[in-house]
Order: C-alpha cells, then sequence, then structure tokens
C-alpha cells in the first residue's frame, strides 16, 4: 500500500490486495467525499440493500459517514481518494446528499476521468506532494463535471435552480472573512430576495447562516491542522476568517467537531501553544 497526499489534503492510496469483502463507514471529518477505481473483473457495491454490479473502469463514490460494503472476487488493485470537506462543500453542495453510486465507464467524460485516475495510480511513486497539485486540481474540476449533474438536480428540480445556488455559493465564499456578510448582501448582489435564496439553501438540505458558519469553521480547522499557519495564534484564526467573537467560535467549533480549537491543533503540533 502507498499513500500520497496532496497540498490541498486529497489523500490516495493504492492498495494491492487479494479477495475480501470491505464494509464500514469513514469518520465524517475532515473528509467529505471519497472516490474509488477497482482493477478487477467481479466487483460489487453495495449500499441500503441495493447492489451495484461494478464494470472495470467504473468510478465508485460515496459521502463518508455513509455505511456501504465493497465485494471484490479476484486479487485487485485499487486506487482510493479521500476528499476534504474545504475543498468540495461550496462546489458540490451538500456532501450527504450524495449517498453512495458510481459512474459508468460507457459515458465518455467518465471514461476519460477513469483511465486518468487509472493513470495517477500507476505512477503512484513516482509524484511527490508537491507534484500533486495539477493532479489535485484535475480531480476536483472532474468530479464537479461528472458527480454533480447526476446527485444534485433532482434536489433543486431544475439545472438552472443548482447553478443559481453555485454561483450564490461561490460569492459567499469569496467573502467569508468580511464579518458583515448577511443574506441581505448577497441577496442584493445576486439581485434575487433573501427569500428566494433561503429557499435554494432548504433545497440543500442546509441554511444560510448555517452553510456560512460551516464554511467558516471547515477554513479554520484547516489552518489549525496547517503547518504554514503555525505562525497564527487560533484567535488570528478565528477573526480572519469572519468570527468576530473568540468565545463563540470556540463553542461553534466544539458543537461541529468534538474538540475545541486548542485540541485540534495541539493533536497535530503537541509544542503549540
Amino acid at each position: 500500500m502507498i499513500t500520497v497526499t496532496s497540498p490541498q489534503g486529497l489523500e490516495f492510496t493504492r492498495i494491492h490486495a487479494s479477495p475480501q469483502t470491505m464494509a464500514g463507514k469513514l469518520s465524517p471529518q475532515p473528509y467529505s467525499l471519497w472516490i474509488s477505481i477497482v482493477d478487477a473483473d467481479s466487483v460489487a457495491l453495495r449500499h441500503k440493500g441495493r447492489t451495484i454490479r461494478i464494470h472495470r473502469g467504473d468510478i465508485m463514490f460515496g459521502s463518508t459517514g455513509t455505511d456501504a460494503s465493497l465485494s471484490i472476487d479476484s486479487d485487485f488493485e485499487m486506487l482510493y481518494i479521500k476528499v476534504p470537506r474545504t475543498l468540495l462543500h461550496h462546489r458540490l453542495l451538500n456532501p450527504t446528499l450524495l449517498g453512495v453510486g458510481h459512474l459508468s465507464a460507457s459515458e465518455a467524460l467518465n471514461d476519460v476521468f477513469a483511465r486518468f485516475l487509472t493513470c495517477v495510480s500507476k505512477n503512484l511513486e513516482g509524484i511527490t506532494a508537491h507534484s500533486m497539485r495539477p493532479i489535485e486540481v484535475t480531480v476536483l474540476e472532474f468530479l464537479v463535471s461528472s458527480i454533480a449533474p447526476h446527485t444534485m438536480i433532482e434536489a433543486f428540480g431544475s439545472s438552472g435552480k443548482l447553478m443559481h445556488y453555485q454561483q450564490i455559493c461561490d460569492s459567499i465564499e469569496n467573502q467569508l472573512k468580511e464579518p458583515n456578510l448577511n443574506l441581505g448582501t448577497i441577496a442584493q448582489q445576486e439581485g434575487v430576495s433573501p427569500r428566494y435564496i433561503q429557499k435554494l439553501f432548504e433545497m440543500a438540505g442546509t441554511s444560510f447562516s448555517q452553510y456560512v458558519r460551516e464554511r467558516r469553521l471547515e477554513h479554520c480547522r484547516s489552518e489549525l491542522l496547517s503547518k504554514e499557519h503555525r505562525h497564527l495564534s487560533i484567535s488570528d484564526i478565528c477573526f480572519r476568517w469572519g468570527f468576530n467573537d473568540a468565545a463563540h467560535f470556540s463553542r461553534s467549533f466544539r458543537i461541529q467537531y468534538n474538540e475545541s480549537p486548542r485540541a485540534c491543533r495541539q493533536a497535530v503540533f503537541p509544542q503549540a501553544a
């Protein structure tokens, strides 16, 4: 087994193994989505009593925290990728809406994506974390193009509403560091009513305020765990991502991740103050 982690936190793991069944679920933190491609002839993905026969070249995906099992009846090679929440949430909506599924290699775009992933898998030993940058960008763009249309239009009823939601999320993302960011401001910028935006977020299974809070917390957590931001204090990180009350930030962080910001940082950097 070999694992390489990209600069933004995508974890690529290649596995060689004998026939087996894997079952269970991943902790939803800090990852929100997994994708996998298996080089084997007989593969079955099971979720909620449904069995999906996976053909060579098909790509499997699922949201973390969701139970699933995978049965492989021959020796196999697998590439398994875990994607952090901070890289997906604002583009693929709420990842918990994804469930578990697959992308058929019979579709042209999926086939291109599968061939790309197979090439990455075969060359994983020679790819450094630094040279992973163009690969992670490509993976994220493929995910947006391949998975979102298949899984999200149903929640919104039309591709137009989905695209508008993503546009609004991108606008929020660009202003997360503004402490005065609010629903009225975004509605005015987008030329729509606050109620319309609230309705879009309800379709996505969340709310405007919850979305903003979670995105800010995810960025804060990412920086607490980042070597590049070790020089910043917890308060510095809190305030730079739009929180204006350190105590409120700490309470929200603990509710979201079941640990304090200090404990989160010290788990990776024991000497951190």
